[in-house]
């Protein structure tokens, strides 16, 4: 057995035995006993606590930082996508009009939208044809239909 696994042994073997020393005192002994060594109990109590309760706490938020984590690269990954949309507001109108008509199942939905075609935004058409080339609504030859 290599000397480091052994010493870790023996190591182990002693944390233990101090644990199993502990555990079978009393509190009031245990604090006679630290008082007397010149110990700060309040201390080691506030900072035994706090590092408890940071366990717990770490435990407990551990799925909200894996939720950060997930949104973060999802933001991330969407930032860095590239997407092919005319550069004129015009060709954008037309190209989000063709993307209301392009599939029948959308009709409903965003007939209204398609509609007022003239009351939104060109922000607002760029993150619509954005959205609707992501979910696969709009592919590269639909916007190549209107160049500009």
């Amino acid at each position: 057995m290599p000397k480091s696994q052994d010493n870790h042994g023996e190591l182990s073997k002693i944390m233990n035995a101090i644990a199993d020393s502990v555990a079978e005192c009393s509190p009031d002994v245990l604090w006679e006993e630290c008082t007397e060594e010149g110990l700060k109990v309040d201390a080691i109590a506030d900072r035994t606590r706090s590092v408890i309760l940071g366990a717990i706490k770490k435990h407990k938020q551990r799925k909200l930082h894996e939720a950060k984590r997930a949104y973060l690269a999802d933001i991330s990954s969407r930032q860095v996508k590239q997407y092919r949309i005319p550069s004129s507001a015009e060709k954008r109108k037309q190209l989000l009009d063709f993307a209301f008509t392009k599939i029948q199942q959308l009709q409903g939905p965003l007939s209204a939208a398609a509609r007022e075609l003239d009351s939104l935004t060109d922000e607002d058409i760029q993150r619509m044809l954005e959205g609707l080339q992501e979910l696969g609504v709009l592919d590269e030859n639909d916007v190549n239909k209107f160049p500009g």
